[in-house]
């Protein structure tokens, strides 16, 4: 007997099309075997952060963040996974040595990196270290590179130690110069200048501690840049004037140990 439409339509109603449905299977079957390849390859991602057992090597772990940083993933997971490298190297291995190898591999290959300025950080702090000429350079270029960072004075100072360790007053005295630039690391940078300069030249140690003086916000550093203040007042003008600076610290700024024991050495001579 010929289907009528009706007839044709309650067929429908009560087996429906399995198209949409053999489809959907074979959607599923692709993507469990996506998933699978992907589980499966060492230099996937999201093998990386699935299989990651807490039981592994510090070695195994760091080979995996190498496989990905050497494997097919974006820039950014690439550049993550070479500075969770470096980190396992320094912390986990304690391997300075492969740490600076992996950071100056990040720093080369990673330009645009959001962890090229921490791995340039980490680079000098290691450097410290081992080498003190080396690592003033390398706090140098960690400041140069983002020069409006919270802690780019700092960087600044770190650099200017660390030429002063090694006699190089002057690079000490340039990066203490550019940590000036900065307010909160201003009074520190001019008072090391002050103490650079004062064997060689008073009047500009005496120029250094007066800026010094300018820049410090608390009590116990003006206190610090007025005695640097009397100290190179004394070689240039003798001792009067170096009291005279000394008893108007204590009445602006109150006395601590080192003002007494100055003050006490400028009136009775000792």
């Amino acid at each position: 007997m010929p289907r009528t439409p009706a007839i044709t339509a309650v067929l429908r109603t009560m087996v429906p099309d399995a198209r949409p449905v053999v489809a959907r299977i074979l959607a599923l079957a692709a993507m469990a075997v996506i998933t699978v390849a992907l589980l499966s390859s060492p230099r996937s991602p999201l093998a990386w952060s699935a299989l990651a057992s807490p039981e592994q090597s510090a070695e195994a772990a760091l080979q995996q963040r190498l496989d990905v940083a050497d494997g097919w993933a974006s820039d950014a997971v690439r550049a993550r996974a070479l500075w969770q490298a470096s980190l396992l190297a320094e912390t986990e291995l304690q391997s300075p040595d492969r740490a600076l190898s992996l950071i100056n591999r990040l720093v080369t290959e990673h330009l645009d990196s959001d962890y090229h300025h921490a791995a340039l950080a980490q680079r000098a702090r290691i450097l410290e270290r081992r080498s003190p000429a080396r690592a003033a350079k390398a706090w140098a270029t960690v400041a140069v590179y983002k020069p409006g960072h919270l802690d780019a004075g700092i960087h600044w100072l770190h650099a200017g130690d660390l030429k002063a360790s090694v006699n190089d007053s002057d690079g000490a005295i340039i990066a203490y110069q550019a940590a000036a630039q900065y307010p909160a690391q201003a009074a520190h940078a001019w008072l090391a200048i002050g103490r650079l300069s004062l064997s060689e030249d008073p009047a500009e140690a005496h120029a250094a501690y007066d800026r010094a003086l300018q820049a410090a916000k608390r009590p116990a550093m003006v206190r610090m840049a007025r005695l640097g203040v009397a100290t190179a007042l004394e070689r240039l003008e003798g001792r009067e004037a170096a009291l005279a600076e000394v008893d108007e610290a204590i009445a602006e700024h109150g006395a601590d140990r080192s003002l007494s024991r100055r003050w006490d050495r400028l009136r009775n001579g000792g």
